[in-house]
């Protein structure tokens, strides 16, 4: 009486399996493109249209966001690596300033705040003067 002995499968068919899935996920990858930014500039909403600058070069402007997942504005670039000066820039507002090293991407937030002048100052004194009360009028009587 002879045996014979059966040679395992297992590892053909974990190949298989693997090469199928290694497919698969080709397939579902192939059209995605990376993002052309590497640079998010996030700032409030006041700051649209506000000009902004890279190393003293302007690059863009800010604009309302497109994406359900941010709010206010923003701006996208693509920098190279190293050290970036970025300017905010808009009229009648503060300009804001600051120096972002750039590895592999970097993120910015900006709330841009309206200048003070003495303009604005006098006429907050008169739309709310010093002795104002805070309480509502006496409606005891």
């Amino acid at each position: 009486m002879t045996f014979e002995i059966k040679t395992s499968r297992a590892k053909q068919l974990w190949l298989a399996v693997f090469l199928f899935v290694l497919a698969l996920m080709y397939l579902e990858t192939r059209n995605q493109s990376l993002p052309d930014y590497n640079f998010l500039l996030q700032a409030n909403a006041e700051a649209e249209g506000a000009t902004v600058l890279i190393d003293g070069q302007v690059r863009g402007i800010l604009t309302a966001s497109d994406h359900y997942d941010l709010a206010g504005t923003h701006f996208r670039d693509q920098l190279k690596p190293g050290t970036h000066v970025i300017e905010v820039q808009k009229p009648g507002f503060k300009p804001v300033r600051q120096t972002v090293p750039m590895h592999m991407e970097a993120f910015m937030g900006v709330d841009l705040k309206p200048e003070e002048t003495k303009n604005s100052k006098a006429f907050m004194d008169e739309v709310v003067p010093e002795k104002a009360s805070r309480r509502g009028p006496d409606l005891s009587a």
